[in-house]
């Protein structure tokens, strides 16, 4: 709520708050993948945008003609370090 904050010690002032929200300007990607992580795109990303830091969202899986997915939903919890879900895919025999 703010960078800096005055206080004057005396016998009721012992405490100083700083309130922090969340930034909600994070960005992820969701790719479909064939095979592995590192396959073949089977399908265009998608990007979401203007998520909130520390929150998780759920993710489904595309579906993918003569393609089983390795999970039909998934979860990110947006941080610095995640930017990509993957989905990968296997072929149906």
């Amino acid at each position: 709520d703010a960078q800096t904050k005055q206080i004057k010690v005396d016998a009721a002032n012992k405490v100083l708050i700083f309130v922090y929200t969340a930034k909600s300007d994070y960005t992820y990607t969701v790719e479909y993948r064939k095979g592995s992580e590192t396959g073949d795109k089977l399908a265009t990303d998608a990007v979401r945008t203007n998520r909130t830091f520390d929150e998780t969202y759920p993710e489904t899986a595309k579906d993918i003609t003569g393609y089983t997915p390795d999970a039909q939903t998934k979860q990110i919890k947006v941080d610095a370090a995640n930017k990509v879900l993957i989905f990968v895919y296997t072929a149906i025999d």
